[in-house]
């Protein structure tokens, strides 16, 4: 399992506790979410470019499995790239 940390001052705390009863939880929650999206995003690409295979004979059914094993550019690659253009 991966860990994030993020540090706030007291006075950042205090502000996000006015909105929230436990920051922590609320962050832990927005980045499920993300990742969430971001999951359906790529089994949905997936799922349609093994669709369109004709040698792909068959589809996982679990949509954490196609994710696992779908080949994908994180976004610090596709930045990398993008300056590597400019350059």
């Amino acid at each position: 399992m991966i860990e994030y940390v993020v540090h706030v001052t007291e006075i950042e705390d205090k502000a996000l506790r006015v909105d929230m009863v436990d920051p922590a939880i609320w962050v832990q929650n927005a980045i499920k979410v993300r990742a969430h999206v971001s999951m359906e995003k790529i089994a949905d690409a997936e799922i349609k470019r093994m669709v369109a295979d004709p040698a792909i004979e068959t589809i996982p059914a679990d949509r954490n499995s196609i994710v696992a094993a779908a080949e994908v550019e994180s976004a610090a690659d596709m930045k990398a790239a993008f300056l590597a253009e400019k350059a």
